[in-house]
């Protein structure tokens, strides 16, 4: 208790919401009914033995607002727990997030990294909400959730490209290749209209749903989808952007090898979109290297046995292209997880099978 008695409850507010404040005091109570009176043994000064209703109400506000999710250990994308860091909890939430965090030592542990170098003076920030969220579904879920009412940034502004070629090289990954890292572009002035961006969503719903039943003609929906002038208003780091990427990556994996080169357009685009937003670097583009990867090799082993011309000449470059892909994946995950982490080591392993393929058909990795 003694450890968050600092950190922020925002009682003050709440107490001026009668209703909510009521009910908060009767759990209070229950919870420390709950708890009995301190064991005879314990010290005159123990928290159980002082411990009053309001004492519980402040550590119950003090849980909620401070609170980080913590994620399973062999995927780290799956929530199974809240966690109080309270030396994490002095950093202040900002949609252009410049640093990342997970956990390690079975979630006991919180570990934050600059996405880019962070200069004297500069506030280091990162998103209490999914950046990706429309602009006023995040101010609600900061007004309802954190109780802040502030700017959301609205505007989606990239790194520079040396922002982006400076974190890949503490990764250790080398130069970004523009194919597989972004060169950084910066959010444009582009604003689609509402009815453009409530026509893309319901039409991307509809293929979303198609996907489970036909996945061919899925796929061939969201590809118009892609091609209409509602979806050319949207900024190209838009969230529905970003979901019409990834729905074309599932699609075109589900239907199988003849619609590789659609899954690997698309995971490029889903990457860069993803880069403008979240940072190079980021544990979550970790996956969308390795699925990038998958789809160039699905491409490669195709080629082998159904030769096209059209693809023979780009080989070499694919080949490159997949193992740069598992080779950024490989360092975020070492990077953040450590070496031996379930999750480092399979994509440690991806990486040395995908070289071995490559070196035995003769491309060079």
């Amino acid at each position: 208790f003694r450890d968050i008695a600092d950190l922020v409850s925002h009682s003050e507010q709440l107490r001026r919401q009668p209703e909510a404040w009521a009910i908060l005091t009767s759990s209070a109570q229950l919870l420390r009914r709950a708890l009995g009176p301190a064991p005879a043994a314990a010290p005159a000064d123990s928290v159980l033995g002082t411990l009053t209703t309001e004492n519980v109400v402040d550590l119950l506000l003090r849980i909620k607002y401070n609170a980080h999710p913590i994620h399973d250990a062999s995927t780290h994308s799956k929530k199974v727990g809240l966690g109080v860091f309270p030396a994490a909890c002095y950093i202040n939430h900002g949609c252009m997030q410049n640093v990342t965090y997970y956990h390690v030592n079975q979630g006991r542990t919180i570990v934050f990294r600059a996405l880019r170098p962070i200069q004297a003076g500069e506030q280091v920030l990162y998103s209490y909400v999914d950046p990706y969220q429309a602009v006023e579904e995040r101010r609600k879920l900061l007004r309802d959730a954190f109780l802040l009412d502030i700017d959301a940034n609205a505007g989606v502004q990239g790194g520079t490209p040396s922002q982006a070629q400076q974190t890949a090289a503490n990764l250790g990954i080398g130069r970004p290749t523009d194919h597989l890292l972004s060169a950084g572009r910066s959010g444009s002035d582009l604003r689609a209209s509402d009815t453009a961006v409530r026509e893309v969503e319901e039409r991307l719903q509809c293929g979303i749903r198609m996907m489970a039943t036909d996945p061919q003609a899925a796929m061939r929906w969201l590809l118009q989808l892609a091609e209409d002038s509602c979806t050319k208003q949207l900024n190209p780091a838009h969230r529905l952007t970003l979901e019409l990427a990834l729905a074309l990556v599932s699609t075109s994996s589900s239907v199988g090898t003849s619609a590789a080169p659609v899954r690997v357009e698309w995971s490029i685009k889903a990457i860069q979109a993803m880069e403008s937003v979240f940072g190079v670097g980021t544990p979550q583009l970790a996956s969308l290297y390795v699925s990038h990867a998958a789809g160039l090799m699905q491409i490669i082993r195709r080629q082998q046995t159904s030769p096209m011309p059209s693809v023979e000449h780009g080989l070499t470059a694919m080949s490159k292209q997949c193992i740069a892909a598992l080779n950024a994946a490989s360092a975020i995950r070492t990077v953040c997880y450590g070496d031996q982490d379930p999750l480092s080591i399979s994509t440690q392993q991806a990486l040395a099978k995908a070289k071995r393929e490559l070196e035995s058909i003769g491309l060079a990795s």
